[in-house]
């Protein structure tokens, strides 16, 4: 059973005295509060032991990784091609690259959580950031080569790839910086490990 799940629960009629999880009969020595609801300590073990058994491990990381690369990807397509499509450059699309990248490890390693997770959304949703704006740059490049030098470059031509790093810090200013902090926030909400509190009542 999930935070979430526990929080979509409601207490039978309004007694206090009955798990708000499985419904059984609460006494002053077997209850426990989980996030504000009454519960059993049968249901509290439960719980927690489904949390740690969805904690990332080692052999998890290269599907992390791979569901990262995937979200990130895709969202940051998604952005580039919203930017082609209407000339304008949409900040609060970068904050769709950190949560696909977040939720691609959340999903390719079947639910599990935790810091590792955290670390390599982060990581991807950078990449993800980096490869949007880098495609965009790439593509306005080439146009403006094609019309005034009738130069025709490739999206990973060398000198358009020097031009994108020598021009990074001109071109990244404060609201870019502000949508890269929502991004990352984001990739690190999703993978975090569910946050409950547990205390007996």
């Amino acid at each position: 059973m999930t935070d979430e799940q526990i929080e979509g629960t409601e207490a039978p009629a309004a007694d206090a005295h009955q798990c708000a999880m499985c419904g059984v009969a609460l006494t002053p020595s077997s209850t426990f509060s989980v996030s504000g609801h009454p519960a059993c300590e049968k249901c509290v073990n439960q719980l927690e032991d489904e949390i740690a058994a969805k904690q990332a491990g080692a052999t998890s990381m290269p599907m992390a990784v791979a569901g990262t690369l995937v979200g990130a990807v895709v969202a940051a397509a998604v952005w580039v091609g919203i930017v082609m499509s209407t000339n304008y450059e949409i900040g609060y699309v970068a904050v769709l690259v950190g949560y696909l990248a977040g939720k691609g490890a959340v999903l390719f390693t079947g639910g599990a959580h935790g810091r590792p997770l955290q670390v390599v959304a982060v990581a991807g949703a950078v990449f993800g950031l980096v490869l949007a704006k880098y495609a965009i740059f790439a593509h306005d490049l080439k146009e403006y080569a094609a019309e005034e030098y009738g130069e025709v470059l490739g999206y990973f031509d060398p000198q358009v790839t020097s031009l994108f790093i020598e021009s990074l810090g001109e071109t990244t200013g404060l609201f870019d910086l502000l949508w890269i902090f929502f991004a990352v926030t984001a990739a690190w909400r999703v993978p975090a490990s569910p946050e409950l509190e547990v205390t007996r009542a």
